[in-house]
């Protein structure tokens, strides 16, 4: 990501469910140099791939 060790990088975990039960757990690691996001616009996303092609 070209970071230094003082530059912080956006943690996101989420949990993808089937039937109202966890399957799989995604993590992603994003530069928010690269990307400016905000928390609601992640809280409202229905695919952070989306999010990301319209932000990015």
């Amino acid at each position: 990501m070209e970071l230094t060790n003082a530059e912080k990088v956006l943690e996101l975990t989420r949990v993808r469910t089937a039937g109202g039960l966890p399957i799989v757990i995604f993590q992603s690691y994003i530069n928010p140099k690269m990307v400016q996001i905000t928390e609601e616009e992640i809280n409202n996303c229905e695919s952070l791939y989306s999010l990301l092609r319209v932000t990015g």
